[in-house]
């Protein structure tokens, strides 16, 4: 299992960029100036991952599931896996929407971020993971394949479809 290395505030770094070769050891964390934690992390081995949709992650800091559907948990009693999920959400820049794949990024983990919802949610609401993928909702459908995302909640509605303003208090995850 890789170990993470932690820089706290670092200076200069572009958080929407992505790079072909590693910039920073992967697992490196670091704060943006706006209070986001993000991530360093490589892309999923054959699949790009688009802007604000959730992700997880692996012990080797390496993307494995590109967007995070109903069923990437299994079957869940409650609405809590049998394992721990580690989660992030691309949050890229304009020109650079995607993490290529194999590429290497930054993923945001904590904090303030953009997140891309299936339909309007309610400011406040916690998520939960959803069938169109990659995005959440403030409803569960009851299902006992939806998973709610811990510490993730809506600021902004975004009136249906689209990317709602979300605050993330602990580290993205599902499964605790």
């Amino acid at each position: 299992m890789a170990i993470g290395y932690s820089v706290g505030t670092v200076t200069g770094v572009d958080f929407g960029a992505t790079s072909e070769l590693p910039i920073y050891p992967l697992g490196t964390e670091a704060k943006d100036n706006n209070g986001t934690t993000y991530i360093y992390v490589k892309g999923h081995s054959s699949t790009a991952t688009s802007q604000y949709l959730v992700c997880e992650y692996n012990t080797s800091f390496t993307i494995s599931t590109v967007a995070v559907t109903s069923g990437t948990f299994g079957t869940i009693a409650s609405n809590i896996p049998a394992k721990f999920y580690n989660l992030g959400v691309f949050q890229g820049k304009t020109g650079s929407t995607t993490l290529p794949s194999a590429y290497y990024g930054w993923i945001a983990i904590e904090g303030p971020m953009t997140i891309a919802t299936a339909g309007a949610v309610t400011a406040g609401a916690v998520v939960y993971s959803n069938a169109t993928a990659g995005k959440v909702d403030d409803a569960n459908a009851g299902a006992t394949t939806d998973a709610r995302i811990t510490g993730l909640y809506v600021i902004t509605d975004p009136g249906g479809a689209g990317n709602a303003s979300c605050f993330a208090k602990l580290k993205l995850c599902a499964g605790i």
